[in-house]
């Protein structure tokens, strides 16, 4: 860590260079640290590559080709012809795919040097996704909330390959993260609704709830997330799932009413829907959406339609409401090759694809190992961003 005269601590982070105010007088810090530049080699060891001069020029050595992907986040048509990124920039080894509500940003897993963090991209603000997570452990962000002031996801610790871990939550503003349900053993985050404030969620599945016992069945739960004070506040869960099968991936429909998931209950995995709500006889309704397979059911906020994917084809069901009951069409195509299996909708009906790039049409290349990145004035953006 560096101090520097506009009285803050300058740090490195996994391989994020990182500033927080500091008082020099109490030596203590003051108020949470912003992430400054990411990429930087060796960062997060004693032998990270960068340096900052009296005037407040950073000098740092980016990190090599084994952290730089040859992948990218774009934008579809229903052919599967590519329309332009949706972040502009290569990025690195991203999944898990999230838009926003108003779909102006993306909620990404990335990799880096230090394992895999949850980051944010802003069509208004940035060129490449920040982290808003640094911990080199965190998987598989959801939205919460109308506007999007929060976000949830998977701190998965020493579990990386199972991807099991505890669920956190932390504004997308800045802030600290904090455990939103520290006893449940969570596998994905499933899907936040607004109307009814409820998240859906996969978690190892017991007798006792979720993340107690040895069972190793996953199932499907639903729990209250409620914000009061700037801080959110869980209920508590409740099983959805049966326990005969077992059903991942769970969506909610724009209205609450309904979950949308993934199930092996036919022998091979297809998209159900299922009632949030039991009927007049404890059960509830639910339809089989799929029939040749499917998988990442995601409802279109415009039309009456669940989509999901076959193979390499999305597919399109309108549905009809009547009362109580859902009532699937004929599914159509919508996409006729995507391209790859993370994906995501848009409000205005766009798909956000992760696609590998054509190392022929790729036009950023690794840094080579004599490269430099020269950076002035950070001394002001400092000041300006970090209070």
């Amino acid at each position: 860590p560096a101090y520097v005269d506009t009285g803050h601590l300058l740090f490195t982070l996994g391989d994020t260079l990182m500033a927080v105010a500091f008082d020099a007088s109490r030596l203590s810090v003051i108020g949470e640290p912003v992430a400054f530049v990411q990429g930087i080699r060796g960062a997060g060891n004693a032998t990270a590559d960068y340096a900052i001069s009296a005037n407040g020029t950073l000098v740092y050595v980016p990190a090599t080709a084994e952290v730089v992907s040859d992948t990218a986040v774009v934008w579809v048509d229903r052919s599967g012809k590519v329309l332009g990124r949706a972040v502009p920039e290569l990025v690195a080894n991203p999944s898990d795919p999230r838009l926003s509500p108003d779909g102006g940003r993306l909620l990404l897993t990335v990799v880096g040097q230090s394992g895999p963090n949850v980051a944010v991209y802003d069509a208004k603000r940035d060129s490449v996704p920040r982290n808003l997570s640094f911990d080199g452990a965190s998987v598989d962000p959801v939205w919460i909330e109308k506007n999007g002031e929060y976000v949830a996801y998977l701190v998965i610790g020493g579990a990386r390959l199972a991807r099991t871990g505890r669920l956190h939550w932390r504004r997308t503003d800045g802030g600290e993260p904090q455990p939103l349900l520290p006893d449940a053993l969570g596998i994905s985050t499933g899907s936040f609704n607004a109307e009814t404030n409820h998240l859906a969620f996969v978690a190892v599945e017991s007798q006792s709830g979720p993340g107690r016992g040895r069972s190793a069945r996953r199932g499907i739960f639903t729990v209250s997330v409620t914000e009061d004070g700037g801080q959110l506040k869980a209920g508590v869960p409740e099983r959805f799932s049966s326990r005969e099968f077992t059903e991942l991936d769970p969506q909610y429909s724009p209205d609450g009413r309904w979950l949308a998931f993934v199930t092996d209950k036919s022998g091979r995995s297809e998209v159900w829907v299922r009632a949030v709500s039991a009927g007049q006889a404890g059960l509830r309704y639910e339809r089989q959406m799929s029939s040749n397979g499917g998988t990442n059911p995601r409802w279109s906020r415009t039309k009456n339609e669940l989509l999901f994917q076959s193979g390499d084809v999305i597919l399109a069901a309108p549905y009809t409401i009547k009362g109580d009951t859902l009532e699937p069409d004929k599914p159509a195509v919508r996409v006729e090759k995507v391209g790859g299996i993370q994906w995501d909708l848009a409000r205005d009906g766009r798909i956000a694809v992760i696609a590998p790039v054509n190392p022929a049409d790729q036009k950023e290349k690794a840094p080579a190992e004599h490269t430099v990145v020269f950076l002035q004035n950070l001394f002001d953006e400092v000041r300006r961003r970090v209070k």
